[in-house]
């Protein structure tokens, strides 16, 4: 019974705010078919002074999560392994991330 009313409450917290149908329900399942959240989340749910502070930083998620910009990557040309201070690199990589070395083919 309370996971039901758990679940339409949070479908109905980031429906209402910003999230299509789909991405919604995934959100509300995700939660309440998890075991150790569900238990928190029931906890939480009872108590209407943390209710609130979940309401208040799950809105503040989903707008930082929507102010995200994503940018597309470039596709690779050839799958080449390279390596370099015991680090694999897959793709057109040319310089190491740590050593800022040519890596080798």
């Amino acid at each position: 019974m309370i996971k039901n009313e758990l679940y339409t409450w949070l479908f109905n917290i980031v429906y209402k705010n910003g999230l299509n149908k789909k991405e919604a329900r995934t959100f509300a399942i995700n939660y309440t078919e998890d075991k150790t959240a569900l238990k928190d989340m029931i906890r939480r749910f009872k108590n209407h002074i943390f209710k609130k502070q979940i309401e208040i930083t799950i809105l503040n998620s989903i707008q930082l999560q929507q102010s995200v910009k994503f940018e597309q990557d470039n596709i690779f040309k050839n799958f080449k392994s390279t390596y370099c201070c015991s680090n694999f690199y897959n793709g057109n990589k040319k310089k190491c991330d740590i050593c800022n070395r040519d890596l080798k083919f």
